[in-house]
């Protein structure tokens, strides 16, 4: 639509709206084979670089997971053969790392799929057994790729938590331990 000022005629348009790739209609799924986990934030959002919060994952495989050809596949229809940002990829050590991550924190379950009140869930520290379920979709932006959001993590079995100190022979022993109640921002050490 042409604007009139100072006597020039403008030409306006209207701004663009970011491309969204996935339609309401095309809701992408996975499910992660059982892994075990790395840098895990799943009970608490991790706010070092997202000052509202992310509540993330990483897995590691053994061995390349069949999700992974799903995703590619998807990504090389919806950008052809242009190259793109995946979520996971082969480390130094030759296993596979995935990452997922949200805003909102994911749904817990147990071993035998029951679900777990949030108040019952214990921090989830790396090295512990997990299957996770979400969505995944495109992305277009300054870069493109596929990106996952967890809705989902099935809790195979806790990883014991990693206080930095060895036991102490004769030592101090408070008498009412509890597992996994010491809250304490991990990063100030």
């Amino acid at each position: 639509m042409p604007l009139f000022v100072r006597g020039f005629f403008i030409s306006v348009s209207k701004p663009q709206k970011e491309k969204h790739l996935m339609t309401k209609e095309k809701k992408l799924r996975f499910q992660t084979p059982i892994a075990e986990t790395s840098y895990t934030h799943l009970t608490t959002p991790d706010f070092e670089y997202n000052d509202d919060g992310v509540y993330s994952v990483m897995l590691v495989f053994d061995q390349r997971p069949q999700f992974f050809d799903e995703m590619e596949a998807y990504a090389a229809e919806t950008f052809g053969k242009k190259k793109v940002s995946l979520p996971f990829k082969k480390n130094d050590e030759d296993r596979w790392v995935f990452k997922t991550k949200s805003k909102y924190r994911p749904k817990f379950f147990d071993s035998t799929g029951k679900g777990i009140p949030d108040e019952d869930v214990r921090n989830i520290w790396a090295g512990s057994v997990v299957r996770v379920g979400g969505t995944y979709k495109a992305f277009d932006n300054a870069s493109k790729g596929v990106t996952t959001y967890p809705s989902r993590v099935q809790i195979i079995s806790y990883a014991q938590s990693n206080t930095g100190f060895d036991a102490v022979d004769d030592g101090f022993v408070h008498e009412a331990v509890a597992q996994d109640t010491f809250d304490a921002d991990e990063d100030q050490f």
